[in-house]
């Protein structure tokens, strides 16, 4: 689930470090959610060519057995990060966790510079230190190389990562340490430009290669993606995809026992999206091919409505038809989603995003209200719930799983 609470929010681009949704090494949900919020501060702001920002905070300890003089944790983040030529961008990052007398440290930096118009060179890299062992022996260190070459017909990009098995911030998200991977993609995208309804053909052919660190081969992907975009704003995308995942050992999807072992299986799909700027769109898809050792169809499908300046609904509903060769194997799910944007006037705006889902049973709703009582100065008020749409296995059990309120309100002092 996405970070929803404003502290975090506002300015979160200058914390980001790392590859998204692989190795970011400050994600800020890993603060305050499975322990309250006893107090801090954030700092942010421009000194020369350099954007600074810091923040720390401290929650309870979750170890009730914990002495007095110990019941809290400080959660550390300071980034810096500039101009130091023109299209080239330098930075650092050091966070902390500490409590109890444990503690996790990273230090990173990264470099990014432009050239050719646009083409790009990435670079960075962190290291863990840990109380817990000696980093003398072992593999704390992570990072990523990534050139990309492009222009208006043409791209070419090259990625080379290395995540250690003991690559583990505290304070970050790496949903898979111990790993060496190759990637990569080249295509090229012709304009059409005599066409009255084809405005331009982007085809490309993409690959990863993972290994552990110790060599052996963890995973690959492939995939033939083709997306034609319309000269009146919607698109259609055609993708076929192979996957190898080796089980070191065995697994359970929805409950079912997959054995270890290597999977091949490929995915053939079809995919239209509307003009994001028409009042009224349909987005629809369908997918189909293997599924480990068995087969999946997707289909998916939503709107997107713009009713008028003031009101914003975007929709999304998810089918998946799983079928596995062993016990029970055969199963659904269902997912839907529901967006809402709406704004009474410049000053007052409401965000909603509300989700159910068949295997939760879960019905989730995150609503913020945002009210900007002076220029740069809001008040916010959010309510985030949960509720239990299915049948109780204890009638006594209540169907609320969670009822939360924030309010905050903020001003700003210029000076």
């Amino acid at each position: 689930f996405p970070e929803k609470r404003e502290f975090f929010l506002e300015r979160a681009a200058l914390f980001q470090f790392g590859a998204q949704r692989e190795t970011e090494v400050f994600f800020s949900r890993r603060v305050g959610l499975d322990a309250d919020i006893v107090g801090g501060g954030r700092l942010t702001g421009e000194v020369g060519p350099f954007s600074v920002g810091a923040l720390s905070l401290a929650t309870e300890r979750i170890d009730p057995m914990a002495p007095l003089d110990e019941v809290t944790e400080w959660s550390s983040v300071a980034r810096l990060q500039g101009n130091v030529r023109p299209r080239t961008t330098v930075g650092g990052i050091v966070t902390s966790k500490d409590g109890g007398g444990d503690y996790n440290r990273v230090l990173g930096a990264d470099f990014r510079t432009r050239f050719w118009g646009s083409s790009s060179l990435f670079i960075w890299g962190a290291d863990v230190t840990d109380s817990r062992f000696d980093a003398a022996t072992r593999s704390t260190f992570a990072g990523q190389a990534e050139l990309m070459l492009q222009n208006d017909r043409y791209f070419l990009e090259i990625t080379r990562t290395r995540i250690g098995e003991d690559f583990a911030p505290a304070l970050g998200f790496v949903p898979r340490p111990d790993q060496k991977r190759w990637g990569g993609q080249i295509g090229f995208r012709p304009r059409f430009e005599t066409s009255d309804w084809a405005r331009q053909l982007t085809t490309s052919l993409g690959a990863n290669h993972i290994t552990g660190m110790d060599g052996g081969k963890q995973s690959h992907f492939r995939r033939l993606s083709s997306r034609l975009d319309l000269q009146w704003g919607d698109n259609l995308t055609f993708d076929v995809a192979e996957q190898f995942e080796r089980l070191e050992m065995p697994d359970r999807i929805n409950g079912r026992e997959l054995p270890a072992g290597d999977y091949t299986y490929r995915t053939v799909s079809l995919r239209f999206s509307p003009d994001r700027a028409r009042s009224f769109g349909v987005n629809a898809g369908v997918a189909r091919g293997g599924f480990w050792s068995g087969t999946r169809t997707q289909l998916s499908g939503g709107f997107v409505w713009i009713a008028n300046k003031h009101l914003t609904l975007d929709t999304d509903l998810f089918w998946n038809d799983v079928s596995l060769p062993v016990a029970d194997g055969d199963f659904s799910t269902t997912l839907a989603r529901l967006r809402a944007e709406a704004a009474l006037n410049r000053k007052l705006f409401a965000y909603a995003l509300v989700q159910w889902d068949d295997q939760s049973n879960s019905l989730q709703a995150n609503i913020r209200i945002d009210w900007i009582h002076t220029p740069g100065s809001d008040l916010f008020v959010v309510f985030d719930t949960g509720y239990l749409t299915g049948a109780l296995e204890d009638p006594r059990t209540t169907r609320w799983t969670r009822r939360t309120g924030v309010v905050k309100l903020t001003y700003l002092k210029a000076f």
